[in-house]
């Protein structure tokens, strides 16, 4: 029996401002291609379906669509989809009536029982085949507070909370696998992951301490189908502990990461024969320079190679960042890169420009202070973050001009 798993879908996504429906289309034509040619009897998709938890309609169908698909051209494939913390829980749920009677489960929430209990078994599905149960799906949503079991002194914390609750479902799930091999889907940041500290898209959930450490748990489930962090990889070096990573790069710190599904098969009460398979990238990431900063000319001069527009349609054009040193502030900045791409086969999304201090090093944006938002100085704040960004001294003249600024709006208050 094979198994398909996938995660952080985040349908509806903007990148800076250009829309990618046509590449989450092309991702979900190919999903629906390979289920067919690799012979998939499950599919999991461990969260984060969409970017936001109020998709647009056009999103929202697009992820109907596929269902509507999978069910009607595909009705034996068993379907589990839990919600990720970008995604609302109950707007996941909500085609769930039109769904009875299909092997498609949507999972967004954590119920409860008439006591207020945690009701683990609703979490809790048969895999079957030919009606006899082959596997056991442990399908638990991102836990939100409230969802799991309040530490001893009474109080919700989270990694203790979220420790506990699989410890328990784990411990519920054995019981009724009855020695059949458990999958386990969560949306979920282990400790021991390698993610990009500059993607703001998988950052840590809650500050840094929501590393669950998953080893302790790690032999209570056959396969653990995570969600959450885009990189691809096996946890810790456990090989059944998988995030599958997202299907396109979500932000130019994935430039570099692979993109794929994760296979594998269930046989004789084992999990066997895990593996990756890619997902083509139907529009790429270009950094100029590739690796770290250079000055204006030089970039202007790599733009030069890049190739001349020739489709009037632009979707496929890659998405380009530029990332400048500079030694000054520079004003042509902006409109010179605009000018050298004017006829060239890319999508501007961003200009990276920093100030060059020595050795080839950049500048840091320092902690931002703590500061009393009913006591600002707006000259301080202008000079900070100027300093901040170029290293150097607000320039007279622009001091000059804020004091004009605060001026006008000193007399428009005096005269209400």
């Amino acid at each position: 029996m094979k198994f398909l798993h996938t995660a952080d879908w985040h349908l509806g996504q903007t990148f800076y401002e250009y829309d990618r429906t046509a590449e989450h289309q092309a991702f979900l034509d190919w999903l629906k291609h390979t289920i067919e040619k690799e012979k998939i009897d499950v599919l999991l998709v461990a969260g984060d379906i969409f970017d936001t938890a109020n998709p647009a309609a056009s999103t929202v169908r697009l992820f109907y669509d596929f269902l509507n698909h999978i069910s009607s051209q595909q009705p034996e494939l068993q379907t589990f989809i839990i919600a990720g913390n970008h995604d609302s829980a109950i707007r996941l749920e909500t085609p769930t009536p039109l769904l009875a009677g299909t092997n498609i489960h949507l999972v967004g929430q954590v119920k409860k029982t008439d006591d207020h209990q945690i009701d683990y078994e609703k979490l809790i599905y048969p895999v079957q085949q030919n009606n006899e149960p082959v596997a056991c799906c442990v399908a638990v949503p991102f836990l939100r507070l409230g969802d799991y079991p309040k530490s001893d002194k009474g109080g919700y914390d989270y990694l203790e909370g979220i420790t506990r609750f699989y410890e328990e479902i784990l411990d519920e799930a054995k019981d009724i696998a009855d020695g059949k091999p458990i999958i386990v889907m969560g949306h979920l940041h282990a400790s021991g992951t390698d993610f990009s500290v500059n993607d703001t898209a998988e950052r840590a959930i809650m500050g840094g301490i929501e590393g669950l450490s998953i080893n302790t748990l790690a032999e209570k489930a056959d396969y653990w189908a995570l969600g959450h962090i885009h990189k691809p990889q096996a946890v810790d070096g456990n090989q059944h502990i998988r995030y599958s990573g997202s299907p396109v790069p979500l932000s130019f710190s994935e430039i570099d990461y692979p993109h794929q599904v994760v296979i594998f098969e269930v046989n004789q009460n084992k999990v066997q024969n895990i593996d990756s398979l890619l997902i083509p990238v139907d529009v790429p990431l270009i950094n100029i320079p590739k690796n770290g900063y250079k000055d204006l000319e030089s970039v202007l001069e790599e733009i030069r190679q890049l190739p001349e527009k020739e489709l009037f349609d632009t979707k496929d054009y890659p998405y380009l960042q530029i990332r400048i040193a500079m030694n000054k502030p520079n004003p042509d900045i902006k409109p010179k890169i605009q000018q050298g791409i004017a006829n060239k086969a890319v999508r501007l999304a961003k200009i990276d420009a920093r100030m060059h201090i020595s050795n080839d090093k950049m500048t840091l944006k320092k902690q931002p202070e703590i500061i009393d938002l009913q006591n600002i100085n707006p000259k301080e704040v202008l000079k900070k973050s100027f300093e901040n960004k170029y290293n150097q001294p607000l320039p007279d003249y622009y001091e000059t001009m804020l004091n004009t600024i605060l001026a006008d709006i000193d007399q428009q208050k005096n005269q209400r």
